[in-house]
């Protein structure tokens, strides 16, 4: 059996602030600490704490035969859970219409890609499956945990003039140019288990009174702390869980109790 507490990796970002470090999960309160990465050597997904005090860039992520033709590495896939936002707080997502590429280039090139792109607006407890070829952005004042594959590759199409290098044509190359679904938000509130399955990872949602065995399947799985505290145990290990803290655990059943909300993780690939 094994349960291995996973220790983050600090990622002071331009857009990052402080509310990780208010909230007790690291000390570096100085520093404008944008994303804290979980990872575990040898594995295919990971876990990030993202805190947006400005908005993120306007982005895309390869699948898989994409980024194996042009990067020679597998893809990005990810999906967020809303951990805290401010008062009317919203994500970018999606194209509002369809859109040819040309007028995607144009808008970039002018400064107005943001346009295009459809808000959304977000609030604690909301799930979203972000694929890859999706235009998205983080909005300021969202602070979310991003579960992904572990590749660090991202396109970026538009930075709101702050400077940074642009992948504009590897961009545009695997641009999905349909208008967004209108129902890209799944609701974990008011239910104990909400579940966003896709073909590189299966998220849970689970809100526990109490105490349960987890099974959840596969070989290995992450657990996320998100609020209130438990106990992870198996046999004479016992771990504390609460908000920010992260396992990895193998596929052995373990128990979970307390009054507590967390995330669990597990890999299709």
């Amino acid at each position: 059996m094994s349960i291995l507490p996973v220790q983050p990796e600090l990622k002071e970002t331009l857009w990052g602030g402080t509310w990780f470090w208010r909230q007790g999960l690291h000390q570096e309160g100085r520093r404008r600490i944008g994303e804290m990465w979980y990872t575990v050597p040898g594995m295919p997904l990971m876990v990030k704490f993202i805190d947006a005090a400005a908005p993120l860039s306007l982005q895309v992520h390869p699948g898989d035969a994409q980024a194996w033709q042009r990067e020679g590495k597998r893809g990005k896939t990810e999906a967020w859970y809303i951990w805290s936002t401010e008062p009317g707080a919203y994500i970018y997502y999606g194209f509002q219409r369809p859109v040819e590429k040309k007028e995607v280039e144009a808008a970039i090139r002018a400064g107005q890609l943001e346009k295009l792109v459809k808000k959304v607006k977000v609030r604690a407890g909301d799930m979203i499956f972000v694929p890859p070829g999706t235009i998205h952005a983080i909005g300021a004042g969202v602070r979310l945990v991003e579960v992904q594959t572990a590749v660090d590759l991202t396109y970026r199409l538009y930075d709101w003039g702050r400077g940074r290098k642009l992948q504009i044509e590897k961009g545009l190359a695997l641009l999905n140019t349909a208008a967004v679904e209108e129902n890209i938000v799944v609701s974990t509130l008011e239910r104990q288990l909400t579940e966003l399955d896709c073909p590189a990872f299966r998220l849970q949602k689970l809100n526990l009174q109490g105490q349960m065995q987890l099974s959840p399947g596969g070989s290995w799985f992450f657990l996320v702390g998100l609020k209130g505290e438990g106990q992870l145990s198996s046999g004479r290990w016992l771990y504390q869980v609460k908000p920010g803290t992260v396992y990895w655990l193998d596929s052995t059943p373990v128990w979970l109790g307390g009054k507590i909300e967390v995330l669990i993780l597990n890999g299709n690939i």
